[in-house]
């Protein structure tokens, strides 16, 4: 009697840096560094394709707690190794603002 492979096809995982909870790819969003080297800005990743370093979050229609965490506690700038001033607070409301279109959309 032989035995029967079954071969299923793998997900990438990724950890959310709010709750380091491990989740599939499609289940987070992605942030990276983007601007300038002297004024640089942290940018939300649509197509989790962008070169460099990313972070991983939770999306905030999934779990809000986390996305507000990883803004509020300065873990997305931590993550990507970029200054704190990368995400100032009128920028931090205009990352939310172009996250919530996103899901929107989606």
């Amino acid at each position: 009697m032989t035995a029967t492979v079954v071969k299923t096809a793998k997900t990438s995982q990724r950890t959310c840096i709010a709750c380091r909870e491990i989740a599939a790819r499609q289940d987070l969003l992605r942030f990276t560094v983007g601007g300038t080297e002297e004024k640089p800005q942290i940018c939300f990743d649509k197509t989790r394709r962008r070169p460099g370093r990313g972070v991983w979050v939770h999306s905030p229609a999934d779990r809000p707690d986390c996305f507000e965490a990883a803004i509020e506690k300065g873990l997305l700038a931590r993550g990507l190794r970029a200054p704190k001033s990368a995400l100032t607070e009128g920028y931090a409301k205009t990352l939310r603002e172009g996250v919530a279109r996103y899901i929107s959309t989606d």
